[in-house]
């Protein structure tokens, strides 16, 4: 991304970040994983723009959606940030977000969502779904996005998963996954 100036971005490790993998360059909190999220923000930025809803399978804490948020163009209006993992996993991401970007609306749909329609609900920033709920939900999605996770799933889960995606709109699935 030769285009890109991290200085001028504005974007950096969040200070919750464990505090034995962060450092200072330039005034710029830096971790080793930092850069490993911003690439992968990086990628999905260059390939949709205006985009409303994107989707992270296996979210973890939440850091990637967090940098995708920060960098969101204001022009791109998109809406909502989908962030699907399981419930152990979408509490810690809750907890992270609701630190790291106060002001930004969260919903937890933890209850069963089959045959219903939510579609995309503007005042809220992110949305997180338990893995086990998110086979009824239906959503529009301009991007699907799976940063290290598939690597830890079953064969069946991941086919599982790749089902799910076609079945909703999504126009672009950007994976990788070791």
């Amino acid at each position: 991304f030769p285009d890109f100036d991290l200085r001028a971005s504005g974007l950096e490790e969040s200070p919750l970040a464990y505090p034995s993998s962060i450092g200072l360059w330039t005034d710029i909190l830096l971790s080793d994983i930092f850069f490993w999220h911003l690439h992968a923000a990086l990628m999905c930025r260059q390939w949709l723009r205006p985009m409303s809803t994107i989707v992270e399978i296996g979210s973890g804490c939440g850091e990637l959606a967090r940098l995708l948020w920060l960098d969101h163009d204001p022009l791109a209006q998109w809406r909502e940030i989908i962030l699907i993992d399981l419930p152990e996993s979408l509490f810690f991401a809750e907890l992270y977000l609701c630190t790291a970007l106060p002001t930004v609306r969260i919903r937890y749909d933890g209850h069963n969502l089959e045959g219903s329609n939510t579609g995309i609900i503007p005042e809220v920033g992110f949305r997180l779904i338990p893995a086990q709920v998110c086979a009824g939900q239906s959503f529009l999605c301009d991007l699907a996005v799976s940063q290290g996770s598939m690597q830890e799933m079953e064969s069946e889960t991941i086919a599982w998963y790749l089902a799910m995606l076609e079945r909703h709109s999504v126009r672009r699935f950007y994976t990788l996954n070791g």
